[in-house]
């Protein structure tokens, strides 16, 4: 037996036999071009599914970009978005919230919605339960880390749920995010103005509003983070040259009123 038939048989064993596809996986990651030759799809997904869940030096970036693609069908046996939870906030991890962030800014909002915004709707008392712990880590003394950014990130796309107290439990926990780290959520709400759905950006812009006003105190750093903010929201919604042009009232009077709690800004 060759070897390139060994590889497949001892890999379609725990598929077809055992359901170990941790195991599996391992294999199919380095063989995933013979296993997607040979195998049917549903076997295939399976195997891709099981990919998400090794270690992150073991995922490489074919995996990533096959996994990115595959997402509206990765169900099974576990959603691949219980799997992105739990890997979120890991900085190094290739399947962090950038990776969510890439995925559903790819779909159009209506199979967003579909696949996305169902799964949150299916666990949205989790989702809730989860929103409150981080509100709560937020507001509490502990100083900001690099993973709050993505935490922060994942918020944000929670804010497309059906579930209306869902909604206002991501705004309030931004919120305290950006009171926390009123840099980052700056930056996050302006990276949201070019998401497809205008809701996400109300709801982002109006946390870094209520940041701002909240700032009374002057504060040269956080001058300075607001006035980037707010001349980013001009250059992206109000020049000839905008990056997301938009008649939307929310994002654009965010920028063309230009709030002062400072007294200091130009």
């Amino acid at each position: 037996m060759s070897s390139r038939s060994s590889a497949i048989r001892v890999g379609l064993g725990p598929i077809a036999c055992s359901g170990h596809w941790r195991r599996t996986a391992f294999l199919s990651a380095g063989h995933i071009r013979q296993l997607r030759e040979v195998v049917e799809d549903a076997l295939a997904l399976r195997a891709l599914r099981a990919a998400a869940d090794l270690e992150a030096e073991n995922i490489d970036a074919r995996t990533v970009d096959k996994l990115a693609e595959a997402v509206p069908e990765l169900t099974s046996p576990r959603d691949i978005f219980n799997r992105l939870r739990e890997t979120r906030d890991s900085p190094k991890h290739p399947l962090n919230a950038h990776f969510l962030d890439r995925v559903l800014r790819g779909m159009s909002v209506a199979d967003r919605d579909l696949r996305w915004s169902e799964w949150l709707r299916v666990h949205s008392r989790d989702a809730r339960a989860d929103l409150g712990r981080l509100e709560r880590r937020w507001r509490s003394e502990r100083p900001a880390e690099a993973h709050d950014a993505l935490r922060a990130r994942w918020v944000i796309w929670t804010l497309t749920s059906t579930v209306r107290n869902l909604r206002d439990y991501a705004t309030r926990a931004l919120y305290w995010y950006g009171r926390k780290e009123p840099t980052g959520l700056f930056s996050l709400a302006l990276d949201a103005l070019t998401i497809n759905d205008p809701y996400i950006v109300e709801r982002v812009t109006a946390a870094a509003y209520g940041v701002a006003m909240a700032h009374q105190a002057y504060d040269a750093d956080f001058e300075q983070a607001l006035k980037t903010y707010l001349t980013g929201i001009r250059d992206a919604l109000t020049t000839d040259s905008a990056s997301a042009p938009t008649s939307h009232e929310v994002p654009r009077c965010g920028g063309a009123t230009r709030p002062r709690p400072q007294g200091h800004l130009s």
